[in-house]
């Protein structure tokens, strides 16, 4: 969890600034990252920084590849009125309900995307499966 937040911190922390970044900050921000970490994961994940580092910029390099993806990347909050806004629902399912699944995907599924993604991420650490931790913690890094 502790990963999860301070890669958020440095995504809203880094999201003022007013020129494009390229991938060179997805690489970065997951490399520090890593260092962050508790020693029980850190444990884990320094032997793979590389893996970390390179693979941050999958998710910009599938947004262009793969439909569906871009949705994943942002939320179009102007596109609500302040009464959606303010109870703009926390899990998916509810969201869909309360708005619809096509608009929700045009304007951006952003926050549900790092939610699964994370949620995937915790049954990969169940399983062990290094593999799919490796991917999805860069994934979710990005």
């Amino acid at each position: 969890m502790k990963f999860f937040t301070i890669l958020t911190f440095y995504s809203l922390f880094l999201s003022w600034i007013p020129f494009f970044w390229g991938f060179y900050a997805h690489s970065l921000i997951n490399r520090m990252a890593v260092y962050s970490l508790p020693p029980e994961l850190i444990s884990f994940y320094k032997p793979h920084i590389q893996f970390i580092t390179e693979k941050a910029v999958n998710p910009d390099r599938r947004r262009y590849a793969i439909e569906g993806e871009a949705e994943k990347h942002y939320i179009d909050l102007d596109h609500y009125d302040d009464s959606v806004r303010n109870a703009l629902p926390i899990y998916w399912n509810e969201a869909v309900e309360l708005i619809g699944e096509d608009s929700l995907r045009l304007n951006g599924i952003g926050p549900w995307s790092a939610y699964f993604t994370f949620q995937n991420l915790t049954k990969a650490m169940e399983e062990k499966n290094e593999a799919a931790i490796l991917r999805l913690s860069a994934d979710l890094g990005h």
